[in-house]
């Protein structure tokens, strides 16, 4: 524990004294390639961490002094109070990235930077590398105190204090962790919204996250027979139809971009609300129209149907620039559109609870929200009102992911986009095929959805997962 906490303080001090203070001084400078602003985003908090580190580490060595008598209780008596600097560090950590990343692209700062990263205490080790080490030390420290705990007798009379100090920590890295996740995304949504010159207020939702984005062609409305004048080479469709879409799993915005880089959003047509939406991923080849339009796009166009309540029905019509970017974007819109529509029949179900308060069949199903062996929740809700899992066994997992009372897109990509890490699909497939034999009664539903609509909804998902695993 001392050697990790000496190393950990001499971290500190490279990214003190060989970073922050040189560029405090460049700040101040005829031709400062950095401002103070910039410099106070980047290191924000980290020359107090180093000093309440040195505090620790010389706390600590003195108590080893005393060997064999050994008290550390009283040390994280005195960490915890501070903790709070922590927790504005994490906070703050995507955002310095952001502010380096800008920095760099000042050649003044990116020449100083490379200079002060080419200085031997560093080993070859970049900025970023040095921001992030504050990242994993609560998580340390917990592991630290986890092992001293297994040595550490039940009637000793330290044990309550380090077994209080591992509770203050772990709940303090829930905290952190659900804070970096909100954070990211609110300043992803901002981030966009300040792209488009006209704003966006969709996008001040915090409940509104992004999924994806990207380049699509918007091919203009066309009179039947017509087809055949547009094709998909034309350097006019792609100059004049080319649109930055963003996917949100509550909206599709569509802009097109100016020389200078900003982003307008369309007159009309450029929000459009996905519970408004139908997606049309194959068109109808019996149509003659349907046929002229796969053979003029080569098969990437897919269609977007807007119904808005107060407004005459309208069509999108995008084309991606490859099969396989078709399939991504198709996949996401519709997983988005399943999940809201799917939302909102539980809305209806549940419409005398109140949005901010958790149903009463959720309360009263201690498995979806205690803690246990095989699982562990965080104090987040996701759009389900659930308690999002931080982790869990693969069969716990597959549970939430097969549950019809709580369809989530989010945690569907999540889950396929990282079961590879811990188990394979195989395994997978086998617990999906199993789960799909089962009786519908044995699975838990508590919606009025009626069973026709609760198979279909099975099927979905059983059939969206195989689709990813395929891929």
């Amino acid at each position: 524990m001392v050697e990790a906490e000496s190393e950990y303080v001499h971290q500190l001090y490279i990214l003190v004294n060989c970073f922050l203070r040189p560029l405090r001084m460049a700040a101040s400078s005829k031709k400062p390639p950095i401002s103070h602003d910039d410099v106070s985003s980047v290191f924000l908090n980290s020359e107090t961490i180093m000093f309440l580190h040195e505090i620790f580490h010389q706390g600590l060595k003195a108590r080893i002094a005393n060997w064999p008598t050994l008290i550390l209780a009283d040390l994280f008596d005195i960490l915890l109070p501070m903790l709070n600097i922590y927790q504005e560090f994490v906070r703050n950590h995507q955002y310095s990235l952001q502010v380096l990343a800008n920095c760099k692209q000042n050649r003044d700062f990116d020449k100083l930077l490379k200079q002060y990263e080419a200085n031997p205490a560093c080993e070859g080790r970049m900025l970023e590398t040095f921001l992030t080490y504050p990242m994993f030390q609560i998580p340390r420290y917990i592991i630290t105190l986890h092992e001293l705990l297994a040595h550490t007798p039940h009637e000793h009379v330290e044990r309550k204090s380090l077994e209080f100090a591992k509770s203050k920590l772990e709940e303090l890295s829930r905290v952190m962790h659900d804070e970096v996740s909100e954070t990211e995304n609110i300043r992803k949504n901002l981030a966009i919204e300040r792209m488009i010159v006209e704003g966006c207020d969709i996008l001040l939702d915090t409940s509104q996250t992004f999924i994806r984005q990207g380049t699509l062609i918007q091919v203009p409305s066309v009179e039947r027979g017509k087809l055949s004048k547009v094709r998909l080479g034309s350097l006019s469709l792609k100059k004049e139809g080319e649109r930055q879409c963003f996917l949100f799993t509550k909206h599709f915005l569509i802009c097109t971009r100016s020389s200078g880089g900003k982003l307008h959003l369309l007159k009309a047509g450029g929000v459009l609300s996905l519970i408004e939406c139908t997606l049309i991923e194959e068109t109808d080849m019996n149509d003659d129209d349907s046929k002229g339009t796969g053979q003029v796009f080569g098969h990437l166009d897919f269609k977007i149907v807007v119904e808005p309540p107060d407004a005459p029905p309208f069509t999108v019509v995008l084309l991606a620039p490859s099969r396989q970017e078709k399939a991504a974007w198709t996949s996401d819109i519709s997983q988005c559109i399943d999940n809201i529509r799917c939302n909102g029949l539980m809305t209806i179900v549940f419409e005398e609870n109140s949005k901010v308060t958790v149903p009463h069949m959720i309360k009263s199903d201690a498995r979806l929200h205690r803690d246990d062996v095989d699982i562990c929740f965080s104090k987040t809700l996701n759009s389900c009102k659930v308690p999002q899992i931080r982790y869990a066994s693969v069969e716990r997992l597959l549970e939430r992911l097969t549950d019809l009372r709580f369809l989530s897109i989010d945690f569907l990509n999540t889950f396929l986009h990282t079961y590879r890490i811990f188990t394979t699909a195989a395994v997978v497939l086998e617990k999906l095929a199993d789960i799909y034999k089962r009786p519908l009664s044995s699975i838990p539903v508590r919606c009025e959805f009626g069973s026709a609509a609760n198979e279909m909804v099975r099927d979905k998902i059983k059939f969206s997962a195989m689709d990813k695993l395929r891929e």
